[in-house]
């Protein structure tokens, strides 16, 4: 009974989880996030880093708008990335409270120029 009873609270967990990760929008580029952002929804973009800010924040292009992206040492790739190397960059959009958007990103695949 107490197996049936985890289950079924388990599962409760898991629908509401997954209900609510499903409501976050699904953004087509890097415009629409610009245009209406919301903290910490999921993005997945292709573009180009056209500039390096610092040693951890760049502007991030997909060719609809420009943002600035966050990017752990332990993240950004071995080989040299400049504006005319494509990338995917796969991480969550940060939103602060004087409404500044920036993807925080997660992961990054060189694709090549």
């Amino acid at each position: 009974m107490k197996g049936r009873t985890l289950s079924i609270i388990s599962l409760g967990i898991l629908t509401a989880f997954s209900s609510a990760y499903a409501t976050l929008p699904k953004y087509a580029d890097v415009a629409a996030v610009i245009k209406k952002p919301v903290d910490d929804a999921p993005v997945v973009f292709q573009g180009y880093i056209i500039r390096k800010l610092d040693s951890s924040t760049f502007v991030f292009s997909d060719g609809t708008a420009d943002i600035k992206i966050q990017v752990d040492r332990e993240v950004y790739p071995d080989v040299k990335v400049d504006p005319m190397v494509r990338v995917e960059i796969r991480g969550e959009v940060e939103k602060d409270e004087i409404d500044e958007v920036e993807i925080d990103v997660g992961g990054m695949t060189v694709l090549g120029e």
